[in-house]
C-alpha cells in the first residue's frame, strides 16, 4: 500500500516539475498586517475611471485609466504604518496622479514613507502635493510636478523639462530633456545628456553633452562631453572635458579640456586644460539603482492567500439573523466584547447575492468580525445591501472591526457603500460606489473612492504560522496526482479481493 501511495505523490510531484508550477508560501499573520497597512492592495492590474484612495496604493502590475489621488489621508481613521510608499506600481504607471501626504488619523501626523515606486515608465505627469517625496522610476519618466526636498531616482531618461525643487537630489539613468526654475541647493547626476540645463545653486554631473547651460549663482557643474550655448552665473565653476561655448561671468570659472569659444565677460578661463588632483576631470555619475518588485508581489498575494485561507477556516460563532417582515435584512449581532477573538460568521452566496441591507450591532468596538462569503457556483458576486446600524457607534468606526472575505470569488461588483475591509484576492472587483476599509483585489477597476481606515483589531486572531498555498494551478495538478494514488489504491484491492 505504502508504494502505492508514493507512486501516486511521485506522478504528482514529475507532473509539477514537467510543467513549471510550482507553490507559493505565504503566512497568513503577514497577510493580516498588509490589510492593517496598505489601503488598496491590487495582485495585477488596476484601472481608474473615477474615485480616489485616502491611504497606501500597491499596485503589483499596471495603474493606467483616467487619473485620481492617492494618499490623501484621513483625519480621523488611518492604517498601521510600513516600509511601503505612498503608491507602489510594479509594472507602468499611464495615468494622472496627484500623490499627497495626508493626516493618518489615529495613528500618525501624516502617511509614512511619501513617494512612489514605480517598476516601469510613468507616461503620464505625476503631480507631488507635498514636500519631502521620494520617487524611483524603473523606466521613463514622462512628467513630474516637484516639491521641496524632494528625491528623485529615474533608470531610464526624462522626456519634458523638468522644475526642481529645494533641496532637491536627482538622479537619471539616461538622457534628461530639460531642467529648469530658480531653485536652490540642488543636486542632480544625468548619466547621458541634457537638452537644457537652467537651474539655481548647486552641485551637477552630466555623462553625456549639454544643449544649453543657464546656471544661476554658485554653481558646481561637471560635464563629460560638450556644452553647445548657455551662460554662467556669478562664482559658477564649470568643468567639461568637451569644447564649450557659453557665457562667462565675473567671479566664475571654467576649465575646458577642448576648444572655448564663447565670451569670458571676466571669467577664469583654461581650454585645451589638462585635469589633474587639483582639478579633477569630469565623470559618468553612476546609475541609479530601482530594484524590481516581482518577489515582493509574490509573497503578498502568498500572504493574502493565506490570509483568506485562515479566516474562512475559523469556526462560525455567530450566525447572521433576518428580519421576520424582511428576509433579505441582515442583522449582524455579536455581544462578546473579547478583543483577543474574533466573531465569525458565514455567508452562502445566496445570501449575499440577494440581501438588500446589513445591519450591525456590536458591543465593543475592538472586537474583531470576519464575515466569510462562498458558495456561488460562477464565482460572481454582487454587493447590492446598503449598511445601517442601530446603537450609538458609527458605521464607519465599525469598518475597523470587519473583514469582509470571499474565499472564491472570480469576480465581485461593488453597487453600495461598504464598511470594512473586503478581502477578495483571487477575484475582478469593481466599486462603483465607496469602500471604507482596505480593498486587496486581483484585478481593481476603480470608479468611486477607497477610505480610511484599514482594518486595525487584534492580529491573534489567526495563529501565527506558515501556511503553503498552492496555486490554482497547482492544485489541479495535485489533485490529478491524488486521482491516480486513489485509482491505484483501488485496483490493489479489487486484486486482492
Amino acid at each position: 500500500m505504502m508504494k502505492l501511495n508514493t507512486l501516486g505523490m511521485a506522478l504528482a510531484t514529475s507532473a509539477l516539475i514537467a510543467t513549471g508550477a510550482h507553490a507559493a508560501t505565504g503566512n497568513a499573520r503577514d497577510g493580516l498586517m498588509l490589510i492593517k497597512g496598505i489601503n488598496l492592495i491590487v495582485l495585477e492590474n488596476m484601472t481608474v475611471s473615477g474615485g480616489e484612495v485616502e491611504g497606501k496604493t500597491y499596485v503589483g502590475g499596471n495603474l493606467g485609466g483616467t487619473s485620481t489621488q492617492i494618499g490623501f489621508g484621513n483625519s480621523q481613521y488611518g492604517q498601521a504604518q510600513n516600509a511601503y510608499s505612498t503608491l507602489t506600481v510594479g509594472g507602468n504607471l499611464t495615468a494622472g496622479i496627484q500623490l499627497s501626504n495626508g493626516p493618518n488619523g489615529g495613528v500618525s501626523s501624516t502617511i509614512d514613507n511619501y513617494g512612489a515606486y514605480v517598476v516601469g515608465s510613468v507616461t503620464q505627469r505625476l503631480n507631488l502635493n507635498s514636500n519631502a517625496a521620494t520617487v524611483r522610476v524603473g523606466g521613463n519618466l514622462q512628467d513630474i510636478n516637484y516639491t521641496n526636498g524632494t528625491r528623485l531616482d529615474v533608470a531610464g531618461s526624462t522626456l519634458t523639462t523638468i522644475g526642481l525643487g529645494d533641496n532637491s537630489v536627482t538622479r537619471i539613468g539616461g538622457n534628461a530633456t530639460g531642467f529648469n526654475s530658480g531653485n536652490n541647493n540642488v543636486v542632480l547626476d544625468v548619466r547621458g545628456s541634457v537638452g537644457d540645463l537652467g537651474i539655481g545653486t548647486g552641485t551637477v554631473r552630466v555623462g553625456g553633452a549639454v544643449g544649453n547651460l543657464n546656471g544661476g549663482n554658485n554653481m558646481n557643474v561637471s560635464v563629460v562631453g560638450t556644452v553647445g550655448n548657455g551662460n554662467l552665473g556669478n562664482n559658477t565653476t564649470l568643468r567639461a572635458n568637451g569644447n564649450v561655448n557659453v557665457n562667462g561671468s565675473g567671479g566664475s570659472t571654467i576649465y575646458t579640456a577642448g576648444d572655448f569659444t564663447g565670451n569670458g565677460n571676466g571669467a577664469a578661463v583654461s581650454e585645451f586644460y589638462s585635469f589633474n588632483n587639483v582639478v579633477t576631470a569630469p565623470t559618468t555619475p553612476d546609475a541609479p539603482v530601482v530594484d524590481g518588485l516581482t518577489a515582493s508581489t509574490a509573497q503578498i498575494k502568498a500572504d493574502v492567500l493565506a490570509l483568506s485561507s485562515a479566516l474562512g477556516g475559523l469556526a462560525v460563532t455567530n450566525i447572521a439573523s433576518t428580519a421576520a417582515d424582511n428576509a433579505t435584512r441582515l442583522t449582524f449581532t455579536v455581544a462578546d466584547t473579547n478583543p483577543n477573538t474574533a466573531a465569525v460568521f458565514n455567508l452562502s452566496a445566496v445570501e449575499f447575492n440577494t440581501a438588500t441591507q446589513f445591519q450591525f450591532s456590536f458591543a465593543s468596538l475592538n472586537k474583531p468580525v470576519i464575515i466569510n462569503i462562498s458558495g456561488a457556483a460562477d464565482g460572481v458576486y454582487n454587493w447590492g445591501a446598503t449598511a445601517a446600524n442601530f446603537g450609538g457607534d458609527t458605521l464607519q468606526a465599525y469598518s475597523q472591526n470587519i473583514i469582509y472575505n470571499f474565499t472564491d470569488a472570480t469576480t465581485l461588483n461593488i453597487n453600495r457603500e461598504v464598511y470594512g475591509s473586503v478581502l477578495a484576492a483571487n477575484a475582478v472587483v469593481t466599486n462603483t460606489a465607496n469602500i471604507n476599509g482596505s480593498v486587496i483585489a486581483k484585478i481593481f477597476t476603480m470608479q468611486a473612492e477607497v477610505h480610511l481606515g484599514t482594518y486595525a483589531r487584534n492580529v491573534d486572531i489567526i495563529p501565527d504560522h506558515v501556511g503553503t498555498v498552492p496555486e490554482p494551478a497547482t492544485w489541479a495538478l495535485l489533485i490529478t496526482g491524488f486521482g491516480l494514488t486513489g485509482a491505484a489504491m483501488r485496483r490493489r484491492r479489487s486484486v486482492a479481493a
